[in-house]
């Protein structure tokens, strides 16, 4: 900085110099305020009086009011520590700092961790069953294998474990899901660095093929329902193959959820795989074949088919018995292959899957059996399947 010659105003104003100059020297008057309150000091030399404005633009930048107690080399220091964080103030680095380390002094074990997750998991009643044996089942098998605490856990740790299993692509990206949600948990929690990536998400991105969705021929279809009989196989089959109901969903539908009157099946929240509500066609057909056993709305449909067992048991062994490879999803899949040929109004049965548009057209629309595409006459055929 120059002398001023006359009044001048340095770091955005806040602080006015005065030159008064007389026969034999000139002094420098500097002016500034803190909290309302006018602060002055006169200095003969300019030099002088360029450090002090260096030393009141420190501290009321950093809210010392008490401007005699920076010096010359506390100064130095906070600018240095400035310019190696590239203007970011000195304090937010201190914070940001602090949080990355804020750990709990516990040191909190996988097992542990894990304890406390699956716990918490348990409680939630928008889990399924299946769901919640299928993430602890994942992460006690985690726990068994890595027993150093969490927080000392790496993403080479994580890519050795999914590697060491021969499991299938799919598995393996499973079990990765399961740890993300466990790392997030703990994060969440305190044991882990808050403000930035856990290590599960560091680990290795597991891709896997997306194939041709897999469907039933009409044929195949009548074969499983008609086996079926009485069996808890049953709804499963008539809401996934006519309905586009997940089979996880099957299990949470009461009788309440499905109204003859107004031909659909409300699927809530609490029922859905995505937790968001649609509405499913309750087509005539699969009404005929849904025969109302119990009258209490507040039963499970798939309760009042003979004796309760697991969904995907249940249709196995129907499938079994016709001389069929069970077929994954395959029931969903039908239902919005040939409802599409069906209706042929893509919105309309995305409001019935609750998937989008271009899902459908993208997915569906190119499904074949034997090389030959889905005609409105076979999707006819399909839904016209009655007891």
């Amino acid at each position: 900085m120059t002398a001023p010659v006359a009044k001048q105003s340095f770091h955005d104003g806040l602080i006015k110099v005065y030159p008064c100059r007389d026969r034999k020297r000139t002094t420098y008057t500097l002016s500034w305020y803190v909290r309302k309150e006018r602060n002055r000091r006169t200095f003969s030399s300019w030099t002088e009086a360029e450090k002090e404005i260096e030393r009141i633009a420190a501290n009321i930048t950093l809210g010392n009011l008490d401007v005699s107690t920076i010096s010359t080399r506390d100064l130095h220091y906070f600018r240095l520590c400035e310019e190696r964080l590239g203007g970011i103030p000195l304090d937010r680095a201190v914070q940001f700092f602090l949080d990355q380390h804020q750990l709990q002094p516990s040191g909190k074990t996988v097992a542990e961790v894990v304890t406390q997750f699956l716990k918490k998991q348990n409680e939630d009643k928008n889990i399924s069953d299946r769901q919640k044996e299928t993430v602890k089942h994942h992460l006690l098998g985690f726990a068994q294998e890595i027993t150093a605490p969490i927080a000392s856990v790496h993403a080479q740790d994580i890519d050795a474990y999914l590697r060491k299993n021969r499991w299938a692509q799919r598995t393996r990206l499973n079990h990765r899901i399961s740890l993300l949600s466990l790392f997030g948990y703990a994060r969440r929690k305190g044991y882990l660095p808050r403000h930035t990536d856990t290590e599960a998400s560091l680990s290795d991105p597991i891709r896997v093929r997306t194939k041709t969705p897999e469907i039933w021929s009409v044929g195949e279809f009548e074969s499983l329902l008609r086996s079926s009989g009485n069996c808890p196989a049953l709804p499963v089959l008539v809401l996934g193959g006519l309905a586009g109901v997940r089979t996880a969903e099957c299990a949470r539908l009461t009788w309440g959820n499905l109204h003859r009157d107004t031909g659909t099946i409300r699927l809530e929240r609490n029922i859905t795989k995505t937790r968001s509500s649609r509405l499913a066609p309750f087509l005539p057909c699969a009404q005929e074949w849904l025969e109302d056993p119990d009258p209490d709305p507040r039963v499970r449909v798939f309760d009042s088919f003979g004796t309760p067992r697991r969904p995907h048991s249940a249709v196995k062994e129907v499938s079994t018995r016709c001389n069929l490879a069970w077929r994954p999803n395959a029931l969903r899949h039908s239902f919005a292959t040939y409802y599409l040929a069906l209706t042929g109004d893509p919105a309309k049965v995305s409001l019935a899957t609750g998937h989008s548009v271009s899902v459908l057209l993208s997915t569906y629309k190119v499904i074949s059996i034997g090389g030959q595409p889905i005609t409105k006459t076979m999707a006819e055929d399909y839904f016209a399947i009655t007891p």
